[in-house]
């Protein structure tokens, strides 16, 4: 019996900072060799620089790659973070959330583009709970950056 695999339609991508279950990454490996993205838009598009940005911001948690990929009013809500955080130094046995987000809504306006994502945030020892972030993202030289991004 031939398995068939099939892209999901939906933009719902799911993506950690903990360990992957075996299913995880079996399925991880199966859509790579199949060939398939899903979760992974392609390189130089706005939706690929918000997810970059979200990523590097609330998955992973490293302020100074999302300062990177931001630009404007989010570069400095970024760097105010930064500042605050400068003298703060987290235990290495502090575990990050889990983060899985869904884009929700996306409008585009020339030169700029909105994008409306939901994030379940799965603390260690914790009940999940959601959050919506809008991500502006505007083309400039350097490509498509957050220009800004807002929660709620």
């Amino acid at each position: 019996m031939a398995m068939v695999m099939q892209r999901p339609n939906s933009t719902s991508c799911s993506r950690t900072s903990g360990s992957r279950s075996a299913f995880a990454a079996y399925v991880c490996v199966a859509l790579l060799l199949t060939g398939s993205a899903a979760c992974k838009p392609a390189a130089g598009t706005a939706r690929a620089a918000a997810e970059t940005f979200l990523d590097a911001h609330y998955v992973r948690i490293e302020l100074q790659a999302s300062f990177d990929q931001s630009v404007g009013l989010a570069r400095e809500k970024v760097r105010e973070e930064l500042e605050l955080t400068a003298e703060v130094e987290a235990p290495e046995a502090t575990a990050k959330p889990r983060i899985h987000y869904k884009q929700i809504n996306v409008r585009e306006k020339p030169g700029s583009v909105s994008f409306v994502y939901e994030l379940t945030i799965s603390p260690e020892g914790s009940a999940p709970f959601t959050r919506e972030v809008m991500l502006t993202v505007r083309r400039g030289d350097g490509g498509w950056k957050v220009s800004n991004f807002t929660e709620s």
